[in-house]
């Protein structure tokens, strides 16, 4: 016998209630001592054993209801479109329009009578959209490099600065006086040429309609394929050596230094932290450098003073010495990140009718900040969000 939210009930086949809510019943056979009979003592462990695994799995299927910080995200290009009529605007499209006039660099147009190379593998490609932290919508042309499986796994790695390293480099900058500035590269994958042997069926997307249906060959690393990071961190780190002059750090192959003289006369080492495609110099005159990088790279925006830095919210800060001199370092924070969290939180229990400070649950008021209280398993939530 099952109650629903609106207060009915019926009679339902236990073996169904158990595939379509599994952890519910295992809690209620536990809570009821009845999870010792026969058609739960071997089925209730197991669930509760593997509540975790399930929990997860439903957290990314609600993923995929395709929401970010509160806004929509289409699925397919004429999603995106529909939403911009609704919307009354043409965010989605200006950003569709952005990736193909880059990307198309990427591809080569085999032409009639031409062919393909030999050994290329056919894969499909599809756009993704997703939205940054300051709400600016973004596409992505996406490769489908998993269908091609003769890629070696070793070619496919490529590392990261890490986060330890990041900050290890902030405090350097304020012990040494130096400044920081932060660009990003534009498209950076497709700088690099690509090691792969593929090629696609171009849509209406690409090379106009009149080209439906013909092929192109993937010259670039194309975001997707699977050795894409690695053809781009091999190809920077060969610009960064060989035309900066800068060499990979021992503890961190993604910070490069370098020996460099100060107006004064002090020699100092200079530093360039590479996170992909965000880029962190560190000198007493960093603009060279990114004017340098400028020559190789199409950079986005000019170099700026670092205000955040993947998703960490960066200020400078002035601290006075026992001396009565005074001395710059830099604050790290998450500010940012935390208030835009409460505004999508805030917006979220708004839209579906939840109590600021407390909901219900099993006929009884729980508050948020009950650690016991776990709102991945309110059922209630779950069928008001349905």
């Amino acid at each position: 016998m099952v109650e629903w939210v609106d207060g009915t009930s019926s009679w339902i086949p236990l073996s169904d209630m158990k595939e379509s809510n599994p952890i519910e019943v295992a809690e209620y056979a536990i809570a009821r001592g009845i999870s010792n009979e026969p058609a739960f003592a071997w089925w209730t462990p197991h669930v509760i054993k593997k509540r975790h695994r399930i929990i997860k799995s439903l957290h990314h299927r609600q993923l995929k209801k395709n929401m970010k910080y509160g806004i929509d995200i289409p699925s397919t290009v004429q999603e995106a479109h529909d939403m911009d009529k609704r919307n009354r605007n043409t965010l989605w499209g200006d950003a569709i329009n952005k990736k193909l006039s880059n990307v198309m660099v990427a591809f080569q147009l085999v032409e009639d009578g031409d062919t393909i190379p030999v050994g290329s593998k056919l894969i499909p490609y599809h756009i993704i959209f997703v939205v940054k932290i300051d709400l600016t919508r973004k596409a992505r042309l996406v490769s489908g490099g998993h269908r091609n499986p003769s890629v070696k796994s070793h070619v496919s790695y490529s590392s990261v600065a890490s986060r330890d390293s990041i900050r290890l480099c902030f405090m350097l900058a304020a012990l040494n006086e130096l400044d920081i500035l932060m660009r990003d590269i534009g498209n950076a994958y497709l700088n690099a040429p690509n090691k792969e042997r593929v090629h696609v069926i171009c849509g209406p997307q690409l090379f106009g309609p009149e080209n439906q249906g013909k092929k192109a060959v993937i010259v670039r690393a194309l975001y997707g394929l699977k050795t894409a990071g690695n053809s781009w961190h091999q190809h920077f780190s060969a610009v960064i050596r060989d035309q900066l002059g800068y060499e990979s750090t021992v503890a961190d192959l993604d910070v490069y230094r370098k020996v460099d003289r100060k107006g004064s006369g002090e020699l100092y080492y200079s530093y360039l932290v590479v996170y992909v495609d965000d880029i962190l110099c560190i000198r007493e005159n960093p603009k060279e450098v990114m004017d340098q990088l400028a020559s190789f790279f199409r950079l986005k925006d000019n170099p700026t003073s670092p205000s955040m830095y993947l998703g960490t919210d960066v200020r400078p800060w002035t601290y006075q010495r026992s001396d009565a001199s005074s001395s710059k370092c830099w604050a790290l924070g998450a500010n940012t990140y935390v208030k835009e969290s409460i505004k999508v939180v805030e917006s979220q229990k708004i839209k579906f009718g939840i109590s600021h400070s407390s909901t219900r649950r099993n006929g009884r008021l729980t508050t948020f900040n009950n650690s016991d209280y776990r709102p991945e398993l309110d059922i209630q939530i779950l069928a008001t969000h349905s």
